[in-house]
């Protein structure tokens, strides 16, 4: 008799997000490219894992995810909370540039807040970035001793699950920069005041800079970055469909043959079931969207 699991379908989980460590299918066509990928599917401590490079970021004063509440959405207070990871290495202004973020604002910032940064090495100045201002339009483009953006003319809206997406083709100045919207591309304003590209030599930090400098009140889904330009449809799929199916991730469970996931995501679920961390439930265990704090809270088997 198959498994009954009670909890996965009132919360709509038809693709599963990948644990911590599960990697991006290659051959999938949005996962070419695909530098870095944070999906906050953690369900406790203090760091969030880049599923695409190994890369693990320190959450600051910010509690990490509650699946039960969020289902893996980190809060920012835009007081004091930001996520600084390592270095992804020297970002050449010459090169292309996708990123795109799933969030939800509950206000409107007081000024511009940073959505992600690519710091100087010493974390101190923001010098590629997508900021937020206080009629909740945003903007991407450089810093540095003058500034190279264009700015969107659309309001991200209150309360509301969003999808922002940049894109840079690698092109002098604000020209090749484009702004997207939910899957539209967004009206901009421009600033094509600055002589320089600056590259971005330090930590990647999201939810302020990666000194904590001018944080935003977010709460984020996942956030992706590219070293190519996605496509006008490839950015429409990743607000309609999500990105989990770039992952390798839609393995069968012990809840039924149709049933994708769940995953265990720390050591500490390995007593519980026997399986590896990261792996789906072995056949005959109990199961559940996730353990948390070493606690079942999944269904039972027949």
């Amino acid at each position: 008799m198959l498994g009954i699991c009670p909890i996965a379908p009132p919360l709509g989980w038809g693709r599963q997000k990948p644990p911590p460590g599960v990697l991006p299918d290659r051959s999938h066509t949005l996962a070419h490219g695909l530098r870095f990928f944070v999906p906050l599917n953690e369900a406790a401590g203090a760091l969030v894992n880049d599923a695409a490079g190994g890369r693990a970021g320190k959450i600051i004063n910010a509690e990490a995810p509650d699946w039960r509440t969020r289902r893996g959405w980190l809060t920012l207070d835009g007081t004091d909370d930001y996520i600084r990871f390592p270095p992804l290495g020297v970002y050449k202004p010459t090169k292309p540039l996708s990123t795109v973020t799933r969030l939800v604002l509950p206000v409107s910032p007081p000024a511009n807040r940073y959505l992600w940064t690519l710091n100087s090495s010493a974390g101190t100045f923001a010098i590629v970035n997508c900021t937020i201002g206080s009629g909740r339009a945003f903007s991407f483009g450089w810093s540095g001793d003058s500034s190279i953006y264009r700015a969107s003319t659309n309001a991200i809206p209150l309360n509301t699950p969003s999808t922002v997406a940049t894109t840079y083709d690698g092109s002098s100045l604000y020209t090749g920069i484009r702004l997207f919207l939910n899957g539209q591309e967004c009206p901009y304003t421009y600033t094509p005041t600055g002589s320089n590209l600056y590259a971005a030599v330090g930590a990647l930090a999201l939810g302020g800079r990666a000194d904590g400098y001018s944080p935003l009140n977010c709460i984020y889904e996942w956030f992706g970055l590219w070293d190519r330009v996605l496509s006008s449809d490839e950015i429409r799929r990743l607000h309609h469909e999500g990105p989990w199916q770039m992952f390798e991730a839609e393995l069968l469970s012990a809840c039924g043959p149709d049933v994708l996931g769940p995953y265990l995501t720390s050591a500490g679920d390995v007593a519980l079931t026997g399986a590896a961390a990261g792996q789906p439930f072995v056949a005959g265990a109990a199961c559940g969207e996730h353990f948390l704090a070493g606690a079942n809270v999944g269904c039972t088997h027949a």
